[in-house]
């Protein structure tokens, strides 16, 4: 369920907000697949909340299965963020990519 929820905020750009690691996080969905071991991974631009790296400001690439609480807001983001590039280098399959 939660795979499908964020497909579907890439396809329609909505912020989502969700907890992984402990921490309560506001992100920009951009790119869901499976890694070159099989494991379904999320790219985000995290806009705030918590981080055990100390910045919560940042792109992050995390395990799809450990996102707990996930849920999709009503607020829009325009357009990816700078940095981000299609074909995301760290997924073998993509499922939805802006």
């Amino acid at each position: 369920m939660t795979k499908d929820l964020l497909i579907s905020a890439i396809q329609l750009r909505r912020v989502v907000t969700l907890t992984y690691q402990g921490y309560t996080r506001t992100v920009e969905p951009h790119c869901i697949g499976v890694d070159k071991h099989g494991v379904a991974k999320l790219r985000w631009f995290q806009t705030s909340g918590g981080s055990n790296s100390g910045n919560p400001v940042d792109w992050k690439l995390f395990i799809v299965r450990e996102i707990h609480s996930a849920s999709m807001s009503e607020a829009v983001f325009s357009s990816a963020r700078p940095g981000y590039r299609r074909g995301d280098s760290a997924m073998r399959r993509i499922d939805a990519q802006l």
